[in-house]
């Protein structure tokens, strides 16, 4: 049997039209067969990638099925417990994040395709 369920990338690309202007994706990728979860950004021009982990808790951001919350502003907001971190470049904004921004993520950009490896 040939499923594509059980693949696991270790890298993926989309285009930055994939993502909508003040939004993010979760992109999940398996490097050595290890998960890595990525937050990829944008807001206005600014393509950004976060490490999807919360800076104060070290819980996914995302809610159980996926689903990202972001305010008007396109501002990330951790489904655990509200703390907001800004979605250009992972700063501390508020809530019981203690200051801690989010991590980082180096992405590729090409054109207009994202490359997350």
């Amino acid at each position: 049997m040939n499923s594509t369920k059980n693949i696991k990338p270790e890298y993926k690309e989309l285009k930055i039209s994939d993502i909508p202007d003040g939004k993010g994706i979760v992109v999940d990728i398996y490097p050595e067969d290890r998960l890595i979860s990525v937050i990829i950004t944008r807001v206005g021009e600014q393509i950004s990638g976060f490490h999807n982990i919360c800076s104060h808790a070290g819980w996914r951001l995302d809610t159980d099925d996926g689903v990202l919350l972001f305010d008007d502003a396109g501002d990330i907001i951790c489904s655990g417990h509200c703390a907001a971190f800004s979605g250009k470049d992972g700063s501390f904004l508020g809530g019981p994040g203690k200051g801690k921004p989010l991590r980082k993520y180096p992405l590729v950009i090409e054109g207009e395709t994202i490359i997350v490896r």
